[in-house]
């Protein structure tokens, strides 16, 4: 029974959203974290696209591509880890996916 092994990045993927989601719902819009950052303007939420600079859009993408590409590169390579399991076998394929 179950969906197995093909509803796996479904449910990692839902699963990393729904975390998103449910921070970002906490922290900014409940919780009030990040109002002092952003100027009260006209727009959604009281956010204008006139604060996002090239400068700030720069700033980020500094800190947002290495961090991006970290976390990536953990998942492709626990991908082909689990490709090369499956390729031996199913046991070693349920010991790879129990020990992730």
């Amino acid at each position: 029974g179950g969906y197995g092994f093909p509803a796996c990045p479904i449910v990692t993927s839902a699963v990393e959203w729904l975390q998103l989601l449910a921070l970002a719902g906490l922290f900014c819009l409940c919780l009030g974290y990040g109002r002092q950052g952003w100027p009260q303007a006209v727009g959604w939420c009281g956010v204008s696209p006139a604060f996002v600079t090239k400068s700030r859009v720069r700033e980020y993408l500094k800190l947002y591509v290495p961090a991006a590409l970290s976390i990536a590169s953990d998942f492709w390579r626990m991908s082909a880890v689990g490709a090369f399991a499956a390729s031996l076998s199913t046991l070693d394929l349920a010991v790879f996916t129990a020990s992730y």
